[in-house]
């Protein structure tokens, strides 16, 4: 599945089922790839809107990534690899910049 259909589902879901999408592994991831989205087309980001969409996004993806290396799930681990390098190396640059 396409992140959009996943996104599209919930969207649909809160109106077909709303008890259903309570969970906060369903609201946090999107409201993080919100705040990313917003952050990427600003002029000039905020490094609060990129670190608040980063651990939006990141407690789903390190959650997987946990359970992908526990249990041998290597595709589930590899999957969640990219997020986990591009959110290290943002947040090093954000602290340089910062420091600069």
């Amino acid at each position: 599945m396409f992140l959009i259909q996943g996104e599209w589902d919930i969207i649909k879901m809160v109106f077909s089922d709303p008890e259903g999408t309570l969970h906060p592994f369903i609201w946090l991831p999107l409201f993080g790839q919100v705040m990313l989205l917003i952050a990427a087309f600003r002029k000039d980001p905020t490094p609060v809107l990129t670190w608040l969409g980063i651990a939006g996004v990141g407690i789903l993806l390190y959650f997987m990534l946990v359970i992908g290396m526990l249990g041998g799930g290597w595709l589930t681990t590899l999957s969640a690899t990219p997020f986990l390098v591009l959110s290290v190396w943002t947040i090093v640059d954000l602290r340089r910049s910062r420091k600069g």
